[in-house]
């Protein structure tokens, strides 16, 4: 019996001296229309609120006291319910099968809403990134204007107290200038020139220093975010197959297959596209890796927080490797971290050394090992 609904119950059953059976009249436990207690007595009935089958209390494992509790909340308006053995297992089963569906919906809600914070806070940097690219752009023409505006001006003022000199000192001058060739003159001026043409032209150096960088670090944002959503399998086995189209459906096939073994609550359409990298070559040895890309950064971490069942799959699953697709400096960064965790676990007899974390967080973190 479960708490939710009203029971139907009935006294009566095979009508004696009828000939004709009603459908709701046979037991769907005995398949007889009257009791097979003996007794005689009049038949008590109790109805399954699934298949709303019909059932002798006898035939069932209940007695008077359970038909007339049944009766009593049938007439109270009570929210009983009972059902017979075979759709009381159907629909424990079925209530699992919600709850658990239920709570895969909460979790990709909840994933749903952590990739659209993440959304807005890159959305967010971006913004910022451009908007100091946009102020470090002013600042550097106004500089250069700056600068220029100065050596004009420098110019003028040299310009002009050589010709006050020329004019004021002039008969004093005149002997001196008379040794003085026109070389001389363009010397001076030359050598004024040259050190404002220097002061300017590292100034516009530094500002073409800092524009690259703030040109790189927008390009590998964008170059991030168009990898967040993919990973890279490594070891899968390459088809024979002649056309590229037949490769393909045999790779996307086994990352199918891969999703289901993982049970992640993900389907063949979160996966969106596959690629294999390099060069196509029949003599190699090892197969080439296969990029996936997946339908959101959701499917990805999912997939990703399920791969400690890959050792307890078969061996065309155990033995592949899933990484992230990372960026030219996110590998040379993780390159970095692995070659120093296995140079801190060759100089250590207790501990290995292991590199973790997303791309751009990834840590080395020490496990202690295991007894011989």
């Amino acid at each position: 019996m479960s708490q939710s609904g009203s029971g139907a119950v009935k006294k009566g059953g095979g009508r004696k001296g009828s000939t004709t059976v009603q459908s709701d009249d046979v037991c769907k436990s005995c398949g007889g229309s009257e009791s097979r207690d003996g007794k005689g007595v009049e038949d008590k009935w109790v109805q399954c609120e699934v298949c709303d089958k019909w059932n002798h209390i006898n035939c069932v494992g209940l007695d008077d006291k359970d038909f007339e509790y049944l009766n009593r909340c049938k007439k109270a308006g009570k929210n009983i319910y009972w059902f017979c053995k075979e759709c009381n297992v159907s629909t424990i089963e079925m209530m699992k099968t919600v709850t658990e569906m239920k709570e895969k919906h909460d979790k990709l809600e909840m994933g749903l809403m952590e990739v659209k914070s993440d959304k807005v806070k890159l959305e967010c940097n971006l913004e910022v990134v451009k908007a100091d690219m946009s102020k470090e752009v002013n600042r550097l023409s106004g500089l250069i204007e700056n600068v220029k505006h100065e050596l004009v001006n420098s110019l003028d003022a040299t310009r002009y107290d050589l010709n006050k000199a020329f004019e004021d000192k002039l008969p004093a001058a005149v002997a001196e200038a008379s040794r003085l060739d026109d070389e001389s003159w363009v010397e001076v001026a030359g050598k004024h020139v040259d050190a404002k043409l220097n002061t300017v032209s590292t100034e516009i150096e530094t500002m073409r220093q800092k524009l690259q960088e703030s040109r790189e670090a927008a390009l590998e944002e964008q170059d991030k975010e168009k990898r967040r959503k993919n990973i890279i399998i490594y070891r899968v086995p390459e088809t024979a197959g002649a056309l590229n189209e037949e490769r393909k459906v045999h790779d996307k096939r086994f990352c199918e297959q891969l999703l289901v073994k993982l049970d992640v609550g993900l389907a063949p359409e979160d996966i969106t596209n596959t690629l294999r990298l390099g060069r196509r070559n029949e003599q190699a040895t090892e197969p080439r890796p296969l990029l996936v890309q997946l339908g959101s950064r959701l499917a990805k971490n999912m997939l990703m927080e399920s791969l400690y069942k890959l050792s307890s799959l078969e061996d065309k699953f155990k033995r592949i490797i899933v990484a992230h697709d990372m960026t030219q400096k996110e590998r040379v960064e993780c390159k970095a971290l692995v070659a120093e965790a296995k140079r801190k676990t060759e100089n250590s007899g207790e501990w290995n050394y292991k590199v973790r974390g997303p791309p751009g967080q990834m840590i080395i973190i020490s496990v202690r090992r295991r007894p011989q």
